[in-house]
């Protein structure tokens, strides 16, 4: 099946959410970033700045010894860009509250996946979408969830058929310690979009159903 311009956005929007929130296990905290293709930079937003700092490349553990910013260490959730010359910018979010082995694996996307067969970029309705999940991102770093959800529920009301928006959405829910709202969104992205591995073991996780 040929996807629309819209689909390919939706396909590609860079916002891995559900894996750095649920992708983990009891041992001591830990985040280790692997990307396709490797030597991606890895950048961590100053929460006291605002800034990004670059703190190396993929492959990438990230431990008590790796020199962070002031302010970061101290922060709940923490913002990860991921850049890689000729790909889409990826962002992830990490909730480190919950003091574990975190693993996140991403495959990025190449900046040509963005336009049309005949050059045509679908740039204006990428733009629109990728400036909301700009603000949404600055808003998790401020743990303004709340307002972070207001857009989460404008882009699912105005795309109400695609899967990622709920599962940004469900993991909006987590931030907020709502397990059974993330479950129902979870839920509506599976019901859309059923051949999702991450957000079903995101949801089976919630519900008890994984040990992985």
């Amino acid at each position: 099946m040929v996807k629309s311009p819209l689909m390919k956005i939706i396909f590609f929007l860079s916002v891995n959410l559900i894996l750095a929130l649920l992708n983990y296990s009891c041992q001591r905290s830990t985040l280790t970033i692997v990307t396709v293709p490797e030597k991606a930079t890895v950048s961590i937003i100053d929460p006291d700045s605002g800034l990004a700092k670059e703190i190396g490349k993929t492959p990438l553990l990230i431990n008590e010894k790796t020199p962070l910013p002031a302010g970061v260490r101290d922060a709940q959730v923490w913002g990860i860009t991921l850049s890689k010359k000729g790909h889409v910018l990826e962002h992830i979010f990490v909730d480190r509250a919950i003091n574990s082995k975190i693993s996140v694996s991403t495959t990025l996307k190449r900046n040509s996946d963005w336009f049309e067969e005949g050059g045509q970029a679908v740039g204006e309705l990428a733009g629109k979408i990728g400036r909301s999940l700009k603000d949404v991102f600055r808003l998790i770093h401020a743990r303004q969830y709340s307002e972070a959800m207001k857009i989460i529920e404008n882009l699912t009301s105005d795309f109400p058929n695609t899967a990622i928006f709920y599962d940004i959405k469900g993991s909006l829910h987590l931030l907020k310690g709502e397990r059974d709202a993330a479950i129902s969104s979870y839920q509506k992205s599976l019901k859309i979009n059923p051949d999702a591995p991450e957000t079903r073991k995101a949801l089976e996780r919630l519900q008890g159903r994984s040990t992985i």
